[in-house]
């Protein structure tokens, strides 16, 4: 009886197995919406798996505003406010974390409702005065600009963001060398003077430039109507530590 028992139970197993895992042909159709459907799942769970990644390790900044998002992939931001969840207007600031650089980072732009998307960068170089560890910047003195530069773009249609030579970097305006001593003492005080007085220019150590700002500039087109769309993304640089 036991082996009867058992028997009966197999087959009925397998005729489960076969009802279940062999579909009949006149249904072959349903297969291939199971198909679709768990390649989509699977696409999701990947997608949600890269984002608590990216999320964790905060591995790259986003941005929204009205016509697209653009993320920026490998750079950290300082964002204690949470101020980029936030739809931005047509220029938004965002301050840079210790020892970050936009250059040479992939950039996506994901959007709806803009066509022959562009984007430009430049940079503003500003002098530094170092004394060691801590330093003086003058962040709200005189200012080099590079000229705009069209980002090109890889294999995914990702924008990568220029990068810079030292020399490029160390770009600064002509000026009387008094006039940057006389600025040193107006705003970082009298030690910060007497360490520079026997410079010669703004790169002659303890005197320094180097970047201070980056201007990303995203423009494109209004598919409905042709409207031309211009955003600026200012990121501020830290000079040192």
């Amino acid at each position: 009886m036991k082996t009867i028992n058992i028997a009966l139970i197999s087959l009925s197993i397998l005729s489960l197995i076969g009802c279940n895992f062999f579909p009949k042909k006149n249904k072959s159709h349903q297969k291939t919406n199971i198909e679709k459907m768990l390649t989509s799942n699977l696409e999701e769970t990947f997608n949600d798996t890269i984002t608590i990644k990216h999320q964790e390790d905060g591995s790259k900044t986003t941005l929204l505003f009205n016509e697209f998002t653009l993320v920026l992939h490998g750079f950290i931001i300082y964002d204690e406010e949470n101020n980029t969840k936030n739809v931005q207007k047509d220029s938004v600031t965002i301050f840079a974390e210790l020892g970050e650089t936009i250059e040479a980072k992939q950039l996506s732009i994901f959007s709806e409702f803009l066509q022959n998307i562009k984007i430009e960068q430049r940079f503003e170089t500003s002098v530094t005065i170092m004394n060691e560890g801590p330093h003086c910047d003058l962040i709200d003195w005189i200012h080099f600009y590079s000229n705009w530069k069209f980002l090109k773009t890889n294999n995914n249609n990702q924008f990568i963001c220029a990068k810079y030579s030292s020399k490029e970097k160390e770009k600064f305006p002509q000026i009387p060398i008094e006039e940057l001593k006389l600025k040193v003492l107006e705003q970082c005080g009298e030690d910060w003077a007497k360490i520079i007085q026997y410079i010669k220019n703004p790169n002659e150590y303890p005197s320094g430039v180097n970047i201070s700002r980056y201007f990303l500039r995203i423009s494109g087109d209004r598919k409905d109507s042709g409207e031309k769309i211009s955003k600026l993304i200012i990121i501020d640089v830290p000079m040192g530590c």
